[in-house]
């Protein structure tokens, strides 16, 4: 499995060296507004979706060349840059789930929370929560 981030135009394109321990595929939820009728059935009404959200805990090297068995060379510098640059602007991002290069999840999402914090061995702990971008037109 690999995931990767990318900016919409595809200019600046990452992929995560260290892959979370729980990946979530796309999982919707589903809205429903109950009302009584006049002989009181029970009715749904408005069935929306709701955006799809998930956390990933990870970590980004402290170098690209650390780890053997790290699935890109992204380091700590240009993966906190990526998700800080893309949270201060505010801009969505793309999200993307593949595995044995079959596409398991593709969407834009937006950044909505990223915490790091410095490990004892010099690495970079991530806690990174995304949610669904949807335009509205």
């Amino acid at each position: 499995m690999d995931i990767y981030f990318s900016t919409l135009d595809r200019k600046k394109v990452i992929q995560l060296p260290v892959i979370p321990q729980n990946v979530e595929l796309l999982n919707y939820s589903f809205t429903n507004e109950e009302f009584p009728t006049l002989n009181s059935v029970i009715n749904l009404k408005n069935y929306k979706k709701q955006l799809f959200t998930t956390t990933l805990e990870s970590f980004f090297p402290k170098t690209s060349k650390r780890y053997r068995w790290l699935r890109s060379d992204v380091d700590m510098n240009i993966g906190t840059a990526f998700f800080l640059d893309v949270a201060n602007k505010e801009i969505p991002i793309r999200y993307m789930v593949t595995d044995n290069n079959k596409e398991l999840t593709n969407i834009p999402v937006t950044v909505e929370n990223f915490v790091t914090k410095t490990k004892r061995n010099g690495d970079i702990a991530y806690t990174l929560t995304i949610k669904e971008y949807r335009e509205v037109i």
